[in-house]
Order: C-alpha cells, then sequence, then structure tokens
C-alpha cells in the first residue's frame, strides 16, 4: 500500500530507516516503546520528523514529537476527525488556545536568527499571558497580488501593533 512501510526488520530498525527518510511517521502502537525506539534519533525540533502515535484500538490521537515546525500537531487533529479520535497535544500553545512564534514562522516560510531561544521566550510570554507585540514591517512585504499569507496567519495572543512605538508596555 502506497505510504505504508512494511517491516523490513525490528520494529527499531524501520523506524530509525523512515525518520531518517520522511517528514511524518504514524505510530499505531505503544507511546513509550515509540519514544525508547526515537530517542536515539532525536536531533533538533527544526530537523526532526512529525512523530503521531495512536493506540491500536483507534481511541487516540497523540502529537509525540515535532508538534509545531514538524506538523504533528496538525496531523494529529487530522488523523483524530478521520477517526474520530481524541486528539492529545501537549504544546503550551495548543492548550492554551494561542498562536505560537514558531508556527508563525513557518506560515510565512520565514527564517528567524536564533529560532530556538525566541521561540521558547516569546511563547512562554504568551502562556504566562504577557503581551506580546506583533508588527508587520510593510516595507518588507510583497507587491500586491504576491502570494503572502499574512492575513491568514494565526497570531492568537499577540497584540497587532502598526508602529515600533506603540509596543505593548512590559
Amino acid at each position: 500500500v502506497p505510504g505504508f512501510v512494511p517491516f523490513g526488520g525490528s520494529f527499531a530498525q524501520t523506524v530509525a530507516q523512515a525518520f531518517a527518510t520522511y517528514s511524518a511517521l504514524i505510530v499505531i502502537g505503544a507511546t513509550g516503546l515509540t519514544v525508547r525506539v526515537i530517542a536515539p534519533l532525536l536531533k533538533d525540533k527544526t530537523q526532526d520528523p512529525a512523530v503521531v502515535v495512536i493506540d491500536e484500538r483507534g481511541q487516540h490521537v497523540i502529537s509525540l514529537l515535532s508538534g509545531h515546525v514538524g506538523g504533528a500537531n496538525a496531523l494529529t487533529r487530522y488523523l483524530a476527525g478521520v477517526l474520530k479520535a481524541d486528539p492529545v497535544i501537549t504544546t503550551a500553545t495548543d492548550v492554551n488556545a494561542l498562536a505560537a512564534l514558531d508556527m508563525l514562522a513557518v506560515q510565512l516560510d520565514a527564517d528567524m536568527l536564533e529560532m530556538r531561544s525566541g521561540v521558547k521566550q516569546v511563547n512562554q510570554m504568551l502562556v504566562s499571558a504577557q503581551k506580546v507585540g506583533l508588527f508587520w514591517d510593510h516595507g518588507s512585504l510583497p507587491e500586491p497580488g504576491d502570494c503572502w499569507p499574512v492575513a491568514q496567519c494565526d497570531t492568537r495572543g499577540f497584540v497587532p501593533v502598526d508602529s515600533l512605538d506603540r509596543l505593548p508596555d512590559g
């Protein structure tokens, strides 16, 4: 069946091969076993594939790894909808119904300097109910007609400002 990889050896060998090859892995089985098998394969949240685990009865779909940048949270929601299962997403911004800086970067196909520290700081501020200003540098926006999804970006929790002089206090 296209999209499914049969075991060519052990479960660990198959997962390792898939981890290095695909952008997303869906494992039907135990979360603990999956964690033990992928642990030595982990590199970085910006490089690791999405890993989603579904219990053998199809009751829970768990976003295990690379929830934001890798797309595991979105894949979890999709699969849970198809299976009529419970999506299990523990990412703090998602749990609190807020946007996340790393997801905003993905939506804009943007690069960030010091992504790890910037995302950690901004997302922590968002979930702590601190005000985080969001300024679009209109001089850097594409010309009308160019495709840039600014209007479709998830900015829940951010405070939009039209000037750097109007950033929120604090």
